[in-house]
C-alpha cells in the first residue's frame, strides 16, 4: 500500500499530495531560484545587528536570492533574513542557526527558501535579524522580472513540491545535529512547520519576526533541552516521588484532548482552558470528557495589554474564568480562522458553565520541587516556557519524571537509550500538552529537561 501525506505549504496556498515529480537538473537544489534570475544587484553590508535593507525600485519581481556568510560563533545564535514587500506581506529568504548548519561559519550561494517562487510581488526591504553574536555579511541579492514559462497549476505544484523537499532537508540537518551532538529528541515533519514563515509568526509570536523556537517547532519526541546545558550544576535535591504523571494516574488519563489554536497567539487562554478541563475532571474524580470554549475566553478579554504582555495573556484568562466562568466548546467552537476574534453579543449562556475560585500556576512558585508538590496536589497547570528569543510559550504542565540509564528517549523503529555514563542521569523531565495539534511532538505532547528552573516560570 503507498502512503500519502497530506500538507499545508507556502507560500503558495493549498493542500499538498506527495508523488513521485520530476525536476530539471536547475530545480533539484530546493534552495535555488525556480524562477530564472536576470538581475543580480552587488552589495557590501556587515551586520552584526538587526537591521533592514531597502529594496525599493526593483519593480515586480518573481523570486529573490541571496549571496551572504554568516558567522554563528555560539549554539544560540541565530540568523533570519525576511523578504518584505509593499502590502506588508513577508517571506522567509534563509534562516541559520547550528540545528540547521553545525557549524560557526555558512556560506549562502543563490539562496532562497520561501522566494524561490513568487507571485509577482513589489518588494520593500530586507528584515534581517540576528541574535547571540551572530553577523551576516551579505554581498549579492539576484532577482527575476518573468515569470517562469508553465502554467499557475504547474507552477504551484513544482512550488509546492520544492517547498517540502526544503523541510525534509531541514529536518534530516536538525536530526543529524542531534545525533552528533547528543541530543535527546528528534525532529519531524508535523502541520506547524509546513505553514509558511508568516503564519507560523501569527501562531509563535504577535510582536516581531525575532522569535527564535530553537527548532521547537520540528520537535517529533524524545526529551527536548532548554537552555544551555551545563553538567557542572547539579539538579536540585527534591523529597517529592521520582514520577508522577496526570497522562496515566491510576490507569487514567485526566487530561482532555490535545488542541489546535490554528493561525492564532492564544496559547496562554489554551492552557488555561486545558487546566480548567482537567480540574474538572479531577475534582469531580470523572474522566468523562470535558470541553470548554477558548473561544469564549479570547472573545472577552482580547485587547491590545494581553497581547503585548506575556503575564497578562496569562492572567486575563484565568480572572475571567474565575469572575464569569467558561461555557462548553459547543456552544461556542474556537474561530481557527479568526486571529482577532470580535465580542460577540450577547454572550451565549451555553449548556455548561465551569469556574473556580482557587488556582495555581508555576509561575508563582518557588523552586521545581514545590513544582512538584503543587502538582502532585492540585493537578495540571498553565505554564509559560521561556524561548531563546526571550518570547513565550504557554502549555500545560501535566507530569514529570526523571532521566535514567537504559530510558530509550528514541522511537519503537529507532530507539536511542541513556548510556549509563550520561551525565544527564537523574534530571528532571517535565511533561507538556501543547496546543498545536497532535500531528506536533508526540501526539501534541511534549518532554523537557531544562537547565535553569526561570525558563518556565517566567513566562
Amino acid at each position: 500500500m503507498r502512503t500519502f501525506h497530506i500538507y499545508h505549504i507556502g507560500p503558495f496556498m493549498g493542500l499538498l499530495l506527495m508523488m513521485p515529480f520530476s525536476l530539471s537538473a536547475q530545480q533539484r537544489n530546493p534552495f535555488r531560484a525556480l524562477a530564472e534570475e536576470n538581475r543580480s544587484q552587488q552589495v557590501c553590508r556587515t551586520l552584526s545587528a538587526s537591521d533592514t535593507i531597502s529594496l525599493e525600485g526593483l519593480g515586480t519581481i518573481y523570486s529573490l536570492s541571496i549571496d551572504a556568510t554568516i558567522h554563528q560563533p555560539k549554539e544560540a545564535s541565530f540568523t533570519r533574513i525576511v523578504l518584505e514587500d509593499i502590502k506588508g506581506h513577508e517571506y522567509l529568504v534563509a534562516e541559520s542557526d547550528w540545528f540547521r548548519n553545525d557549524t560557526t561559519e555558512v556560506h549562502l550561494d543563490h539562496y532562497c527558501e520561501e522566494t524561490a517562487l513568487l507571485e509577482g510581488i513589489t518588494p520593500r526591504c530586507l528584515k534581517c535579524y540576528l541574535a547571540d553574536q551572530a553577523t551576516i555579511n551579505l554581498t549579492g541579492i539576484y532577482t527575476s522580472n518573468q515569470p517562469i514559462t508553465r502554467s499557475f497549476e504547474e507552477a504551484t505544484a513544482i512550488a509546492r513540491t520544492v517547498k517540502y523537499k526544503q523541510i525534509r532537508d531541514i529536518v534530516d540537518r536538525i536530526n543529524t545535529y542531534n545525533t552528533r551532538h547528543q541530543k535527546l529528541w528528534r525532529a519531524g515533519i508535523n502541520e506547524l512547520i509546513t505553514k509558511s514563515y508568516s503564519e507560523q509568526k501569527s501562531i509563535i509570536n504577535t510582536d516581531g519576526a525575532n522569535t527564535y523556537m530553537a527548532s521547537l517547532s520540528s520537535y517529533a519526541g524524545g526529551i527536548y533541552e532548554l537552555g544551555e546545558r551545563n553538567d557542572n550544576i547539579p539538579e536540585p535535591t527534591s523529597n517529592c516521588v521520582d514520577s508522577f504523571d496526570w497522562n496515566n494516574r491510576h490507569g487514567k488519563s485526566w487530561l482532555s484532548p490535545v488542541k489546535n489554536q490554528w493561525l492564532t497567539p492564544f496559547c496562554q487562554t489554551f492552557a488555561v482552558v486545558a487546566m480548567t478541563e482537567s480540574a474538572v475532571k479531577t475534582y469531580y474524580n470523572d474522566t468523562t470528557a470535558v470541553s470548554l470554549s477558548e473561544q469564549d475566553v479570547v472573545s472577552y478579554t482580547f485587547n491590545t495589554d494581553t497581547i503585548n504582555n506575556g503575564w497578562a495573556k496569562m492572567i486575563s484568562p484565568i480572572n475571567y474564568i474565575r469572575e464569569y466562568g467558561v461555557i462548553d466548546d459547543a456552544t461556542l467552537p474556537f474561530d481557527g480562522f479568526n486571529s482577532h476574534p470580535s465580542l460577540i453579543i450577547p454572550r451565549p449562556d451555553g449548556e455548561e458553565k465551569i469556574s473556580f475560585n482557587s488556582y495555581w500556576v508555576v509561575m508563582n512558585i518557588e523552586g521545581a520541587d514545590n513544582a512538584k508538590r503543587f502538582l502532585i496536589l492540585y493537578g495540571p497547570s498553565a505554564v509559560g516556557l521561556q524561548l531563546p528569543s526571550g518570547s513565550g510559550h504557554a502549555m500545560l504542565l501535566y507530569g514529570y519524571g526523571k532521566i535514567s540509564a537504559g530510558m530509550n528517549y528514541g522511537d519503537g523503529e529507532n530507539p536511542d537509550i541513556i548510556s549509563n555514563t550520561d551525565p544527564r542521569i537523574g534530571r528532571t523531565i517535565w511533561k507538556f500538552k501543547n496546543s498545536w495539534g497532535n500531528t506536533w511532538g508526540e501526539n501534541g505532547l511534549v518532554n523537557v529537561v531544562c537547565y535553569n528552573w526561570e525558563l518556565l516560570n517566567s513566562f
